[in-house]
């Protein structure tokens, strides 16, 4: 029998290049609108573990032709809502695909260029909605109130505030794929701040550097390292709630963090980050190392010293604490309905 909701289609990629970060937007994307909408996850040349992630919350469309964007058109259908979220889909792009579906939304991280979408979405910074440049029928949300995070996180940040008592382990995920291996770094940062007794470490579906890692690992056991592959988020709350000190990149694995509440240590390892950085450091979320590329291992142990401190691990928790209302989902749900309607 087929469906009677409407579909909503994500286009977005994800690799061991860029990162999986586009598609667990898109998931998060997902689980807000599911009880309303057909979700479908339209990816090019997905490989298959990233298939394993995205068949569990909803229908895949592969596209594998050289010209995805023909492909692409031959699967919509005229009452579609698609959502875009990659930095490859230009304006002549979003103008094809907006001819043949009833509306089209846009995740964004920069508030670059002009945008002609029905909706955008830049969850960074509520002040970014002056810097956008859109078409008269374009509506914009901005800011906390609408954090793209998976439901689980949403739903723990409306949990009371935390109150860390001692300070010895720490927790690190740079992200799905982590191509330049800074995870590394950090360990290797943990290792000579000799406070920290233990270290989690998160990799993700799209990193292709285990081997390394565990040889790392095998190598350095005056320090105990735990190391665990391509999670839930159920397994995720866990384990930042393990830890005292979480170490990520200002992506949405920081805003997750926030969410939970740890003392977050963050900095920027892509250019798309900055807006989130920016809103972080601001908020007094969290203390930077700024940029994890060029950082040092001796400065970044400087950094974990100055978190090392009770009274100021628990100020950013406090401030995590009224980060979020776990109510963006309900909000961007009815966002989408209007759409539905117009």
């Amino acid at each position: 029998m087929s469906s009677t909701k409407n579909r909503v289609l994500f286009r977005a990629d994800g690799n061991s290049k860029i990162g999986l970060g586009h598609v667990i937007r898109c998931i998060a994307l997902a689980q807000m609108l599911k009880n309303e909408f057909e979700c479908f996850f339209v990816i090019y040349r997905p490989a298959k573990e990233v298939i394993l992630i995205l068949q569990k919350f909803g229908k895949i469309i592969s596209l594998s032709e050289s010209n995805e964007l023909v492909e692409f058109e031959k699967s919509l259908n005229k009452n579609d809502i698609v959502v875009i979220d990659g930095y490859t889909f230009d304006e002549e792009y979003i103008g094809a695909i907006k001819k043949q579906i009833k509306k089209i939304v846009q995740i964004d991280d920069f508030a670059h260029g002009y945008f002609s979408s029905d909706l955008v979405i830049n969850h960074a910074n509520s002040n970014l909605i002056y810097r956008y440049n859109v078409s008269p029928n374009t509506k914009v949300l901005c800011g906390f109130e609408y954090l793209i995070l998976r439901e689980q996180f949403l739903k723990i940040a409306t949990k009371g505030s935390r109150e860390i008592s001692k300070v010895d382990t720490a927790f690190i995920c740079m992200g799905g794929a982590d191509p330049t291996n800074i995870t590394l770094k950090v360990i290797q940062s943990c290792i000579q701040a000799d406070f920290i007794k233990k270290v989690i470490v998160v990799t993700g579906a799209a990193y292709i550097q285990d081997n390394q890692l565990k040889i790392f690992i095998s190598k350095n056991s005056q320090i105990n390292i735990v190391h665990h592959t391509n999670i839930n988020a159920e397994r995720m709350i866990d384990l930042i709630e393990a830890a005292e000190i979480c170490i990520c990149p200002a992506s949405s694995i920081s805003l997750e963090v926030c969410c939970v509440k740890s003392g977050l240590l963050t900095g920027i390892t892509a250019d798309n980050q900055k807006l989130i950085h920016e809103q972080l450091i601001e908020g007094n979320y969290a203390e930077t190392v700024g940029d994890f590329n060029s950082v040092s291992i001796g400065d970044i142990v400087l950094k974990l010293n100055k978190i090392n401190n009770l009274s100021y691990i628990n100020s950013l928790i406090k401030n995590q604490s009224i980060f979020a209302d776990g109510k963006s989902g309900e909000r961007i749900l009815n966002e989408f309905k209007k759409l539905e309607k117009c």
